[in-house]
């Protein structure tokens, strides 16, 4: 199908085939954060009852996020209603958590929504990093089936005005570039780095200089005003107990065993077999964070997006 296809279709909203005078991509980009983790994607998850999320809740909450989201998960449910979910909850949930649905017994009746958020997710991806121009067109008829897809379940009347956006976020894409550039996510979570040190040490001077830490620290080579049990990691701070890492190439994942005084070199623990492997600054960029996921008789992990809270 190609866009012009769903002008004709009955029943979708007259915003998904609007010749908007002006297009509002032209007046200013979209956030994804506000759009998406606390729009569409909370509109998707509200499909699922309330019972399925408290089966979810048994195992998700046994879960860990990596130390450098600061958020621990909480639970989705308080008995009456769904929580209000914070956009990075909504995000570590719909990116990394959903495979806990198939652990949690019969879903037959939400297979239809699960795999509508993994769908939503998977275009999101595409869009999140980088992307090549000419496949843009080819995800925007994804997106727009899937939209036309919920639209027939909640109807026309309950498409909330995010609906309206993200049919329109191809366009914001082409002219402003990958979603993460424009996120939210970044300045919200730098207002809880200077938070933190501002309180702790009652110095915006310190505030700041963390901040440079954790963004210049080849440069300016501030790596001992971590903690003990933190090391830089390319722009990452990631705890050596808690954290995992992993070789984009090979895929083989690690622990922080160890690193030298001057941060050269990061010695790392293979969670497989134990084994150690140093590695020296000059190749930190060869491997990425990611988020360990444990479910019942197995443990996964995935790799954490290249621009997700990266500089925190």
């Amino acid at each position: 199908m190609s866009k012009k296809d769903y002008e004709g279709m009955k029943g979708i909203s007259p915003i998904l085939k609007q010749d908007w005078n002006p297009n509002p991509s032209i007046i200013c980009c979209y956030d994804s954060m506000h759009v998406l983790y606390e729009g569409l994607f909370q509109d998707f998850m509200s499909l699922i009852p309330e019972s399925y999320w408290e089966k979810f809740d048994k195992i998700f909450l046994k879960q860990k996020y990596p130390s450098f989201l600061h958020k621990h998960p909480r639970k989705i449910t308080n008995g009456k209603t769904m929580n209000k979910l914070r956009a990075i909850e909504v995000y570590m949930i719909c990116h990394y958590f959903l495979e806990i649905f198939n652990h949690i017994g019969e879903i037959s009746s939400i297979l239809v929504y699960v795999e509508m958020i993994t769908e939503l997710t998977r275009i999101v991806d595409h869009l999140t990093d980088s992307f090549q121009l000419e496949t843009l067109d080819f995800l925007e008829i994804q997106l727009l089936d899937l939209l036309y897809k919920y639209q027939n379940i909640v109807g026309e009347k309950k498409a909330t005005p995010n609906f309206h956006i993200v049919s329109d976020l191809i366009q914001s894409c082409k002219m402003y570039g990958p979603l993460a550039h424009n996120s939210a996510f970044i300045g919200e979570g730098l207002n809880f780095t200077l938070s933190k040190t501002y309180v702790c040490s009652n110095s915006a001077r310190y505030s700041i200089m963390y901040f440079d830490m954790c963004q210049l620290c080849d440069i300016l080579d501030l790596g001992e005003d971590l903690s003990k049990g933190q090391c830089i990691f390319g722009n990452y701070v990631i705890s050596k107990k808690r954290d995992f890492i992993t070789n984009i190439k090979s895929g083989r994942v690690f622990q922080i065993d160890s690193f030298s005084e001057d941060y050269n070199t990061i010695t790392l623990k293979s969670v497989k077999s134990d084994t150690l492997l140093v590695v020296e600054r000059k190749d930190i960029d060869k491997y990425l964070p990611c988020v360990q996921l444990s479910l019942p008789k197995k443990e996964i992990y995935t790799t954490v997006h290249k621009n997700t809270f990266q500089y925190l």
